[in-house]
């Protein structure tokens, strides 16, 4: 700009920078991100001359864990995946080719079968050629029990926990989770044929009480709609499970009478209507600092202890959440979210009866039993599978692998061969 100023004042030639601003553009939880929200701050930060600045981009986040959040079905399988995901899901050229994507395969193989060099395929760098993408692996926040399912399920048997071990921290909270088990009677009989128990000598039965991870099952009455058992009110979500609440509230008020403080509490649901009638009940007996909230609330934070209530008592209400995408069965994403919350103990509620028609949380229950850590309610009805699809922006699991074998981790493998003498809590 040059000239004279309406005023009389006069302005001197104004340079423009060529170069941009930014030199590096940081984006976090991209994977929750619709692909216009993460296409804005790009278009501010990229320059289109030739020959222009490069500027750097990380796209940070877990395509494993929550997409964005879609209320559209006509648009949920393009605006439901990510641009992070969708860049991981193109075929690997840059890298010599040959491989279906950055991210894996969309079928996840058998943790049995698979190899070190299917593993290194997908995220390992190679010789020669830039890294694309990292893959992190060392998990800081809870107890490495935690992470024996969501590793072998999500992650390729890939994740390990390199959180400092303290004696004195797990005896406290292993010390809390006997009194939660005090509350019910341990499932040790002879379960359904769906979630049958291997015959190798580590899916033997063998009660880890140093493993901070408690299961409770509860099998109400029918759960039809307008039953005690299972109600849905306004809302598209507002689904309850009073003999659930119950549970959950005798749980948190076994834990704070023994000493845990309330605000170290997370009480966690797929569903709002859940989320109101937790709330209500802890607000009765003054718990007014225990944090509750639908599974959306948690990502990206966690809690010391994570009470998680599934909710859904009727297989067939499943293609109804399947079909509006809400709930925790037949989404491994949400699955994924609710198993990685807490630090210390992880409590799940939940009716074995539906966990046992979905190939996912048919291997938790399998986990739980075999590790002596299922209490409560067993399944009371021969469980039939039922046939629902995977949301397809999600679909993460192989269901006709998982449904025939059992998932056990090689974390878990370890854990109990070198565990299993030392049950001193």
């Amino acid at each position: 700009m040059s000239g004279g100023h309406p005023l009389g004042l006069t302005i001197g030639e104004l340079k423009v920078n060529e170069d941009p601003f930014f030199t590096h553009l940081f984006i976090d939880e991209a994977a929750q991100a619709t692909e216009p929200e993460i296409l804005c701050p790009i278009s501010c930060v990229f320059d289109t001359h030739h020959g222009g600045r490069k500027v750097e981009i990380a796209l940070c986040g877990d395509p494993r864990q929550l997409s964005p959040r879609i209320y559209s079905c006509q648009v949920v399988d393009s605006l439901g995946r990510s641009f992070m995901e969708r860049l991981l899901r193109r075929p690997v050229t840059c890298m010599g080719g040959g491989e279906e994507s950055l991210l894996g395969p969309v079928e996840q193989p058998n943790s049995h079968t698979g190899s070190l060099a299917d593993l290194i395929r997908y995220y390992a760098s190679v010789d020669g050629e830039e890294q694309l993408t990292i893959f992190l692996t060392e998990n800081y926040r809870g107890h490495p029990s935690f992470l024996m399912m969501p590793s072998s399920l999500f992650y390729f048997d890939r994740l390990k926990s390199v959180k400092e071990p303290d004696l004195d921290t797990l005896t406290f909270w292993c010390n809390k989770l006997r009194h939660v088990e005090s509350l019910s009677i341990r499932v040790t009989n002879d379960i359904d044929s769906t979630i049958e128990i291997a015959t190798e000598p580590f899916s033997q039965i063998h009660r880890q009480t140093t493993w901070p991870i408690h299961f409770r099952g509860v099998c109400g009455v029918d759960s039809v709609v307008g039953t005690d058992s299972l109600v849905h009110f306004s809302g598209t979500d507002s689904w309850k499970n009073s003999a659930e609440v119950n549970a959950v509230v005798e749980i948190i008020a076994a834990l704070i009478s023994s000493g845990v403080a309330p605000r170290q509490i997370g009480a966690m649901t797929p569903f709002r209507g859940q989320v109101t009638e937790i709330r209500k009940a802890l607000r009765e007996k003054q718990y007014y600092d225990v944090n509750v909230g639908i599974i959306e609330n948690y990502q990206a934070i966690e809690q010391d202890v994570i009470v998680l209530s599934l909710t859904r008592a009727n297989a067939e209400f499943i293609y109804h959440d399947v079909k509006k995408r809400m709930g925790i069965f037949r989404l491994p994403k949400q699955a994924n979210v609710a198993m990685t919350r807490a630090e210390n103990l992880f409590i799940v509620v939940g009716n074995p009866n539906i966990m046992a028609v979905d190939p996912l949380w048919r291997q938790y229950l399998r986990f739980c039993y075999r590790n002596g850590l299922w209490y409560g309610d067993g399944l009371t009805q021969k469980s039939e599978e039922v046939d629902i699809s995977y949301v397809s922006t999600i679909d993460l699991t192989d269901e006709q692998a998982m449904a025939s074998q059992v998932v056990v981790s090689t974390l878990e493998k370890i854990q109990r061969v070198h565990n299993h003498s030392y049950d001193y809590i």
